[in-house]
């Protein structure tokens, strides 16, 4: 591209700028919450579900390692998954909505 079209600040313009430090205590109370709201929505999935998430998502065991540890074909092990992820969801924005 040409030297026209190029955007270009100079250093000088930067100066004045002062540097703002953001206050993080509300992300970190957020944060604390929807933790609080998700350990609540696993409590009250299945057996089998705890079990999946927790195989995949913490113990990062692969959906084959799951299948064959679950007695599941791939195929309903990755169905599985999708159905717990979507129980888990809803559970937590009830748990949200009724805070």
């Amino acid at each position: 591209r040409s030297s026209n079209v190029k955007k270009t600040v100079k250093m000088e313009s930067f100066s004045n700028l002062t540097i703002v430090q953001e206050d993080n205590h509300e992300d970190k109370k957020l944060a604390e919450e929807h933790g609080k709201i998700l350990k609540a929505a696993l409590q009250q999935l299945g057996t089998n579900c705890k079990l999946l998430l927790q195989l995949f998502y913490f113990e990062r065991k692969s959906m084959k390692e799951i299948s064959r540890e679950m007695s599941l074909a791939p195929a309903s092990a990755r169905n599985q998954k999708y159905r717990c992820m979507e129980k888990l969801r809803n559970l937590s924005l009830d748990l949200k909505n009724n805070a």
